[in-house]
């Protein structure tokens, strides 16, 4: 067929994505900050449980729901404490606009 190879695929197939292994096989520096913005980047892709359920994989278990619960939080208190730090010494003042 002719045309890009984008134009070959189903539409509702998911777009190519690097893993942690094939971050992992860079090298240098592009390699190390690809690697670090892997891991600090949050993963919603773990959040997302329709697949499972659609294509009839069962009930999805406890434990699963536990740690997607718990991923959550510990991005949510990351950022809550982000925030934190950079506003901790602003002062706010009533009807001023930011300069």
């Amino acid at each position: 067929m002719g045309g890009p190879p984008e134009a070959n695929k189903p539409w509702n197939s998911p777009p190519a994505k690097m893993t942690g292994a094939a971050i992992q096989r860079l090298s240098g520096v592009r390699g190390a900050a690809l690697l670090a913005l892997y891991y600090v980047v949050p993963h919603f892709e773990l959040f997302d449980l329709r697949r499972r359920l659609v294509h009839g994989y069962g009930p999805v278990e406890a434990s699963v729901y536990l740690t997607v619960l718990g991923y959550g939080l510990v991005f949510i208190l990351v950022f809550l404490m982000l925030t934190w730090l950079l506003y901790r010494h602003k002062r706010f003042v009533r009807g001023a606009l930011p300069v």
